[in-house]
């Protein structure tokens, strides 16, 4: 169908003029589309950024590290559904008429041409093509005219020559309609000139296209394109429509699945987000094992896909491209090819060994919905039991994370744990020391209630059990939760926070913190620990004294005693001794 403006519609610094007449299907599925990429899509990102992030900084689960490559893979999801989006919308304007795909591309050539050169320049090499389809050479020659062909791809260039040799031949069939019924030697001897000149000005687009390689093989051959600008060729319809007909049928348009463009997204996007939520959990945190073991399983099988897929869309790219492979260079892209493999393989297999190391432990699932009444959130409390036999106890806000949390013992009825009497029949209502403050504690310690925060049983396997319920077990309890208080205030370390555990003889003791330090070559892990040492007298009466240690892990060095505390058992004033030895 020929629109009846007259005006350039393919230059980008200006509008589309008043009388063009849009095709309404194209239009119409054009902003649908727009809909989808500009608004729906990222405000539905933005919407999870936030939410995730938001829950996450809420529950306090990652650290800084942790919430930045989360977002990172969020963005490549985000960036995976645009593309998703823009080969679906576009595979969807290929089965259209040709006039509804042209208004189609020319609608997103308007709203999006100005910001990316590159998209304008294809938008314009295919609204071209589609115009020389439907027997429009002006409009083709507009469209041409208008593109950086120095933003074409070596593919492109080819097209772009070939569509203006049919646009001169399509001209001069135009130009020469009419004449025949004319009658004079000078008019005859007018067009033989001008037949003349379009000749040479198609014959001078055929030697350009000629001088671009075809590696893919879409492209008509070059003997059946020479035929096409030959005088008889010109003024014959027939051949025309095959030209038009070969032409149409040229596609360089990327044929990769759009849902498969997703896929690979989604994977791109899991293989960033799970190893940044289980290298950068915040302390006390850890990923709960049946997450662990699927996804991470996910993860090692997604980067090995995506790793022989870069290496085998390189290989396509690199044969397509035709460059030769001799002697040295043949060794060195073997050897790469080899070196790039193996990378793969280790990489894929670090993440299947680090996600499924520890996923043995059975988890069992005590409660459901507890609510924590200082933040509202709603945590499912569970019991993990290890495969050297002891059994550590978590709290999870999700499927995702949770946390060391020893309260969930006393849900345990399968380890034979009754909630303590103190606590009241109403668990969700009792006052529980969480470590936010000293306060807490203080209530907690008048109320003879439990606040227990971390897990049970040490790695030789011993399970704690003297004291469930005892005065003398809160007491030390809340003593230490009054020294960790005590020493975060001061700031003398950083990044406390609080965990009861127990050691083989069943003594409880609190970690507040952990590092690694530097001996030589080598580094150190360590636990910052507090131990209770009994009552001691002192000038305010008897108070419970608190040591602080320095636990080298896994035999790297001597504990080292740090200081002591004085702890009064009432208004849990600490009182520091400033002293390393017993």
């Amino acid at each position: 169908m020929e629109q009846s403006c007259r005006g350039n519609i393919y230059r980008i610094g200006r509008e589309v003029p008043d009388g063009y007449k849009w095709n309404l299907s194209g239009r119409r599925l054009a902003v649908l589309y727009r809909f989808f990429s500009a608004f729906l899509v990222p405000v539905a990102w933005v919407f999870l950024v936030i939410f995730l992030e938001w829950h996450v900084i809420r529950i306090g689960s990652l650290t800084a590290g942790g919430i930045l490559w989360t977002v990172v893979a969020l963005a490549v999801l985000f960036y995976s559904v645009l593309i998703f989006l823009n080969h679906l919308f576009f595979g969807i304007s290929r089965r259209m008429d040709p006039e509804e795909r042209h208004d189609y591309i020319l609608y997103g050539f308007y709203h999006r041409g100005r910001r990316n050169v590159r998209l304008r320049a294809q938008s314009l090499l295919f609204m071209a093509q589609l115009d020389i389809r439907m027997h429009r050479p002006e409009r083709a020659g507009e469209a041409l005219e208008e593109i950086p062909t120095d933003k074409l791809s070596v593919e492109q260039m080819k097209l772009y020559t070939l569509l203006k040799l049919a646009g001169e031949v399509l001209s001069e069939e135009e130009a020469t309609e009419g004449t025949l019924s004319e009658k004079g030697e000078t008019e005859g001897t007018v067009r033989g000139e001008g037949e003349k000149q379009a000749h040479a000005s198609a014959e001078d687009w055929y030697i350009r296209y000629t001088g671009f390689s075809d590696k893919s093989g879409k492209f008509p051959e070059n003997a059946a394109v020479e035929s096409w600008i030959k005088p008889e060729a010109m003024e014959n319809k027939r051949a025309q429509d095959e030209m038009i007909a070969m032409i149409s049928g040229i596609s360089i348009e990327p044929e990769l699945h759009p849902f498969l463009n997703l896929f690979f997204g989604m994977m791109l996007a899991h293989s960033i987000f799970f190893p940044a939520v289980q290298s950068f959990t915040a302390s006390g945190w850890q990923l709960r094992p049946k997450y662990s073991f699927f996804a991470g399983g996910l993860a090692g099988l997604f980067v090995l896909i995506l790793g022989i897929g870069i290496l085998y869309l390189l290989l396509k790219k690199r044969r397509r491209a035709g460059s030769p492979e001799r002697g040295a260079d043949k060794a060195r892209l073997i050897i790469g090819r080899i070196a790039w493999a193996l990378l793969v393989l280790s990489l894929s297999t670090m993440v299947l060994l680090g996600s499924w190391a520890g996923t043995s432990d059975q988890e069992r699932v005590l409660t459901d919905a507890v609510l924590d009444p200082f933040t509202g959130i709603k945590y499912v409390y569970l019991a993990e039991e290890k495969d050297y036999g002891g059994i550590r106890y978590y709290r999870s806000p999700d499927f995702i994370f949770m946390e060391e949390w020893s309260e969930a013992m006393y849900y345990d009825t399968e380890a034979g744990n009754d909630l303590p009497e103190a606590a009241g029949e109403d668990q969700q209502e009792k006052y529980t020391v969480n470590g936010d403050s000293a306060k807490s504690a203080i209530q907690d310690w008048e109320s003879g209630s439990s606040s227990w925060s971390t897990f049970v049983g040490d790695s030789a396997g011993d399970e704690y059990d003297g004291g469930t319920g005892s005065d003398d077990s809160f007491a030390a309890q809340n003593a230490m939760q009054a020294v960790y208080e005590y020493l975060k205030e001061n700031g003398e370390f950083q990044n406390l926070s609080i965990s009861y555990s127990a050691n083989a003889k069943g003594d409880l003791y609190a970690r507040i913190g952990s590092g690694s330090e530097a001996q030589g070559a080598e580094e150190r892990s360590y636990e910052l620990r507090l131990y209770d040492n009994g009552e001691k007298e002192s000038d305010s009466g008897f108070c419970r004294e608190i040591v602080l240690e320095k636990v080298y892990m896994a035999g790297d060095g001597e504990t080292e005693l740090l200081d002591f505390f004085l702890v009064h058992p009432e208004t849990l004033e600490v009182t520091d001794e400033h002293k390393t030895d017993w």
